[in-house]
Parts: C-alpha cells; structure tokens; sequence
C-alpha cells in the first residue's frame, strides 16, 4: 500500500477556500459602502471606468488568480485600480507601468503572435547589442594584460577581429539552417544540426587559440586569462541580453 496524502489536499483545498471566502467578504462590504455608490452613481467617471471597478468587485482578485494572470482583464480596469481603488489594492509606480505594458500587448496580441513578434525583434536588433558589447570586451581585455605594452586601441582591434569572426560563423548557421528549412528533409535537417553544433563550439573555442597568437603569453596564462575572461565576459553578456530581452518584450506592438 502508498501512502495517500488526503490530509495535505483537504488542507490545500480549505486553505484556499478560506482565501476566496475572505476576498468575497471584504468586495462585499466595498460594494455595500457608501463611497463606492457614490463613485458608482457619478457622472465624473466614464462608463468604462464604472464597468471596470464593478468588475474588480464581481471578481477580486486573490493571490492564486495574481500568479496565474494578474488579476486584470484590461487596460482600463488597471487604470480604474489606480485612479479610484483602494490603497492596498493600488500598484507602485513600476509595477503600474510594467502591469499596463503587460497588459497592452496582451490585449492587442494572441500569446503566439507576442512571441513570434518577441523572437523575430529580439533576433533582428541581435548585432546592434553585440556592438554595445565590444568596448565593454576590449575594457575587461585591457584589465587582464600589460598597460604599459597594450593600450586600449589594441585591445579594441582583437575585439573587432574575433567579433567579425562570430557574426560570419552565425551568418553562416543561420543561412544553413533556412535552407535546411526550405528542403525539410529529415537527412539535411541532421545534417543542420550538425553543422550549428559544430558552429557553436568552434565560436566559444576560436577565442582560445586567437587570444595566444594576438597577445604571445604562455598556453598556460594565455589559458588561464580567457577562462577568466570567458566567465567575465559571459556573465556581462547575459545581464545584457537580459536587459536587451526586456527592453524588446516592454516594446512589443
């Protein structure tokens, strides 16, 4: 026999139970208040307005609704929250902002059509962030070596050599990979995948033999210095995209 674990679910079920009855409790005591007639009876507002506080009020908002979507339906019912609703109930001026821009794109997009639009931004602006990144590159270069043998521009022309190398190596895998699209057959689809894992490791590793030949150290502190630099650089890079995957999700149309 195993074990059933019965006690844990009814506790999970009367636990949130417990929760949609104390929301219920407190929207009715809002709608019987005599404020919230009054707002609802004014002509200050617009009806939009009006159906989205009677909304919040038919339907609160619990903490297992929030996690799933945000308690809001629309714009306007954010908007409402914000003007009319309770303190507790209102937003910090960044979580407005990005529950609204959220809810904009929501609103005007399918979650498909967001992400195709999310995929096809964030691929298309993919160079320029690598840009950005390239002085920081030669910045981290310049800490690791010599000052008095490098300067800043050398560092920046080994920056710009290896980064060229990156963007012909994608150029070449994405150009591979819509051909294979194209012929979708099972044979080059392989073959594609093959070539982009290879294209992949050949990036990370070139930088390696590169570095050596450019800055003529030893293998062993030439190997040591782009551990170094590899970890540095990758965790730059991450935080970046990141911050560039935000960006293009914040201004999506």
């Amino acid at each position: 026999m195993f074990p059933v674990h019965v006690n844990d679910e009814v506790n999970e079920s009367h636990k949130s139970e417990n929760i949609k009855n104390q929301a219920s409790s407190h929207t009715n005591s809002l709608k019987d208040d005599k404020n919230v007639q009054a707002l609802l009876n004014s002509e200050s507002i617009s009806q939009e307005d009006k159906k989205a506080i009677e909304n919040v009020l038919s339907h609160p908002k619990t903490s297992d609704d929030s996690l799933i979507n945000l308690g809001y339906k629309s714009v306007n019912q954010i908007d409402s929250i914000q003007k009319y609703g309770p303190e507790s109930k209102k937003l910090s001026a960044f979580g407005y902002w990005i529950n609204r821009k959220i809810q904009i794109i929501k609103d005007q997009n399918t979650g498909r059509e967001a992400l195709d639009k999310f995929i096809e931004s964030f691929i298309h602006n993919l160079p320029k962030v690598l840009f950005i990144i390239m002085p920081f590159f030669a910045f981290f270069l310049w800490i690791f070596h010599n000052k008095k043998r490098w300067y800043y521009f050398d560092h920046g022309i080994f920056t710009l050599h290896y980064f060229s190398f990156l963007l012909l190596i994608f150029l070449i895998l994405f150009s591979v990979d819509k051909i294979a699209t194209l012929l979708n057959y099972g044979f080059i689809n392989f073959i594609s995948g093959c070539i982009t894992f290879i294209g992949v490791i050949w990036a990370f590793y070139y930088f390696f033999p590169a570095h050596h030949r450019f800055y003529g150290e030893s293998r062993i502190l030439s190997f040591t210095k782009s551990i170094v630099l590899f970890f540095i650089n990758s965790f730059f890079i991450l935080l970046l995209l990141l911050a560039f995957a935000f960006y293009t999700f914040i201004n999506l149309h």
